[in-house]
This record gives C-alpha cells, sequence and structure tokens, in this order.
C-alpha cells in the first residue's frame, strides 16, 4: 500500500513539475512579449509550483500515517476479539463435553432401571401364572371334595333309613346293649346333621 502510495505520489510530482514548466514556459513567452515582465514574477511562479506541489505530497504522507496508525490501532482489537472468541468456543466444548457426560450416565441408569424393570416385570407373571395354576388345582380339588361330602351325605341318610328299619323291625323288649348301640348311632347322626346343616356355604368360583 505504502509503495502505490509513493507511486502516486511521484506521478503527481511529475504532473506538477510539468505543470509548472509549461507556466514558465507560458510567463517565458509573456516575458518576450512585454517588456515590463521582471525575472522576479517567473521566480515566484516556479515558487508557488514547488510549494504547492511540497504541500500536496506532506498531506498525502499524514492521510498515510493516520492509516497506518489506524490498522495498527485495529490489530490488538482484532488480537483480542479472536482470543476472546477462542475463550467462549473453549468455554462451550467443554460445557458440552461436560453434558454429554451427564447424559451418557443418565442414558446408563435407565437402562440399568429398565432391565431391573423387565425382570420384575418377568418375576411377576410367572408368579402370577404359577398362582393361577394353583387357584386351578384348588378349585379342582374343592370340586372333588363337595362331590365326596355330597357322596357322603348319601350315605348316611341311606344309613339313617336302614337304621329305621332295624328300630321296627326289633322285637317289644330288644337287648339293652343293641338299644344303647342304636341310641349311640342315633344321637351321632343328629349332631352329624346339626353339623352339616350350620356349615357356611362358599362361593368357590374363580375371581376373574
Amino acid at each position: 500500500m505504502s509503495q502505490q502510495n509513493s507511486k502516486s505520489e511521484e506521478e503527481d510530482d511529475d504532473d506538477t513539475l510539468l505543470e509548472g514548466r509549461r507556466r514558465s514556459e507560458e510567463n517565458d513567452q509573456d516575458q518576450s512579449k512585454c517588456d515590463s515582465s521582471s525575472p522576479l514574477l517567473l521566480f515566484r511562479t516556479r515558487f508557488s509550483d514547488l510549494s504547492a506541489s511540497l504541500q500536496r505530497r506532506t498531506s498525502r504522507s499524514d492521510d498515510d500515517d493516520d492509516d497506518d496508525d489506524h490498522e495498527d490501532d485495529d490489530e490488538p482489537k482484532r488480537c483480542a476479539t479472536m482470543a476472546k472468541l477462542r475463550r467462549h468456543n473453549s468455554k462451550i466444548l467443554v460445557e458440552v463435553a461436560k453434558l454429554n457426560l451427564e447424559l451418557s450416565a443418565v442414558v446408563t441408569n435407565l437402562r440399568a432401571r429398565r432391565e431391573e424393570s423387565d425382570h420384575i416385570n418377568q418375576l411377576l407373571i410367572e408368579r402370577a401364572e404359577r398362582a393361577a395354576q394353583r387357584i386351578i388345582f384348588l378349585q379342582s380339588r374343592i370340586a372333588t371334595l363337595e362331590q365326596e361330602l355330597s357322596e357322603n351325605d348319601d350315605d348316611l341318610q341311606h344309613l339313617h333309613i336302614r337304621i329305621k328299619a332295624l328300630e321296627i323291625q326289633l322285637k317289644p323288649h330288644p337287648d339293652e346293649d343293641l338299644q344303647r348301640c342304636l341310641s349311640v348311632i342315633r344321637h351321632d347322626y343328629q349332631a352329624l346333621r346339626r353339623k352339616r346343616a350350620s356349615r357356611p356355604v362358599v362361593d368357590y368360583s374363580p375371581p376373574f
């Protein structure tokens, strides 16, 4: 950039010198035409041209120095901004890595809980199946016992009828031992009937 500015300054100086020469030639022509013209006027003209060229060069040098100063001032700012951006990115990367570790721990914990829950559910299913099989077995057993109880009732009723028949067929004054045996049998039968009658009726139907 400084080389370009120097080149442009040299071109401007050349233009200024050419313009000064042109004006000098014009002044020389004017001097030849007018006898009243003096060498002092020519000197002033050339001096003014050189002064203008020097002022332009000085102003451009000042502008270039200002641009360089601005660039020098912006460079630390850019470096500070880049450093701040790198620190911010590093902080974000650290937070992302920390969050990734936390999420990994949560996922591992959830998987362990899911496996434990599946194991518990499997145990509950197995226990429910065994309980259902046990219920079916008990219902079958209860039905068998109910059937046996009904058959026993029929046998007892049949035995009672036969005892009545024996009592009718006895002589008016039977043997005392026989009467005592019949009395005991009758008493036991009445107690058994009262016990069976007071037995509560239980519903053994399945709840589902």
